[in-house]
């Protein structure tokens, strides 16, 4: 991701455009050529030997704003070691060697002097204990790892990143694509609920459109909240068909309205794979072995209310009878959670469950009350554990 003084952009008639790269300047490929070369030959240097190597390019292309970016998304991608214990053991030692030498010490040392007495009594040599008193320090750290990346693949996770750096403060977000039934939309949804986010789905004879909260219409939180929306991005141009619109309001900015389609050349970046299952899921959902009982990860959008379509968590399906719905609200998702309770009171599901995370519920009373009132609603932190999951199987079976 780009920092707030990286995404750069131009705002005309109301409407805000990512600056993207010219991709056939000759002097941007040329400074990415090198910039990547620095990257993939970063093992076994420190950090920032590898960002002051970088750092020079800054001065070769005429908008220095757009390699600083470069080199953020280049130094993000790299991996460091971990520092372990070991700096913070010498550097203990080598404090208290410095209170003993200077209570031993007759008259004035120089500097030098009292630098090799301190060092002989840690046991090792002056250059030596310098280089690695600080060296769990980030800038420190020696990169172990690079992810592989070339020319054209850092050019098109720049694009992304100043898209998604809009998108963070978006007051709400429009996808619109054709229809439910492709696997690449299942995909999109199944990565949809990976990244927390609750949509509401509308449906028409032509096309379908999810409808997000964006982090600007929420007050607690919104900084996390902007990042899972980015997140949820980098998945979305890799529907065949799609249209983008939010309602971007940068910090001390009059809003403007962000449209992102195919023809901008975006291209899909998912971490784990779209259809990714997170780990705190997988760990209750793989223990769940009520006989009689299966877990489906990814079930199918279901229909909620007079017209809504939602996406669920989970389902948890019997050998017998109808398959039982879990859909999550997390501590953003107070308004997504009022609409589905005015839903499921228009049109009564008794097979859909609501999971709400207490920390939602914790500041409004309100909803809180009648979030409690509702047969369909059961609590949890952070993720329903086995045991209320369980306990969901039983309700249903002898429901």
């Amino acid at each position: 991701m780009l920092t707030r003084d990286l995404v750069l952009f131009s705002v005309r008639n109301a409407r805000v455009r990512p600056r993207f790269l010219a991709r056939k300047d000759a002097q941007l490929q040329s400074v990415v050529a090198a910039l990547v070369e620095s990257h993939q030959t970063a093992v076994g240097q420190s950090l920032e030997a590898v960002e002051e190597t970088m750092a020079v390019e800054v001065s070769r292309y005429r908008y220095p704003k757009v390699v600083r970016g470069l080199v953020k998304l280049l130094t993000d991608a790299l991996t460091v070691e971990d520092p372990g214990d070991a700096a913070i053991n010498l550097r203990r030692e080598t404090f208290r060697a410095a209170m003993d030498v200077l209570k031993a010490v007759n008259g004035e040392l120089t500097p030098e002097a009292y630098a090799k007495k301190v060092a002989d009594e840690v046991g090792q040599d002056v250059s030596s204990l310098r280089q690695q008193l600080y060296a769990d320090r980030p800038q420190r750290r020696l990169v172990t790892a690079v992810e592989e990346m070339d020319r054209e693949g850092l050019m098109n996770r720049y694009d992304l990143a100043l898209a998604q750096g809009l998108v963070m403060y978006s007051q709400r977000l429009s996808l619109q694509f054709p229809d439910l039934d492709r696997p690449e939309v299942r995909r999109m949804l199944r990565f949809m609920r990976f990244c927390r986010l609750v949509a509401k789905v509308e449906r028409t004879k032509t096309a379908c459109r999810l409808l997000v909260e964006g982090p600007a219409a929420i007050f607690e939180g919104s900084k996390g909240y902007g990042l899972q929306l980015a997140s949820f991005l980098t998945v979305v141009p890799s529907l065949p068909e799609w249209s983008l619109h939010a309602e971007v309001h940068w910090p001390r900015r009059a809003s403007a309205e962000l449209i992102l389609t195919p023809k901008d050349g975006l291209q899909p970046r998912v971490w784990g794979g779209a259809g990714y299952v997170p780990e705190e899921m997988r760990s209750v959902l793989n223990k769940i072995d009520e006989p009689g009982w299966s877990v489906d990860v990814a079930p199918a959008p279901e229909p909620v209310g007079a017209t809504g379509l939602a996406v669920p968590d989970f389902a948890l399906i019997p050998e017998r009878g109808p398959t039982l719905k879990v859909e999550l609200f997390h501590r953003y998702h107070r308004g997504a959670l009022t609409r589905r309770l005015d839903e499921l009171a228009m049109v009564p599901d008794p097979h859909y469950r609501l999971g709400v995370d207490r920390a939602l519920v914790t500041q409004d009373a309100e909803l809180s009350s009648r979030a409690k009132a509702h047969p369909q609603v059961f609590f949890f932190r952070s993720f329903p554990s086995r045991r209320i999951i369980r306990s969901l199987m039983v309700s249903e079976a002898t429901s």
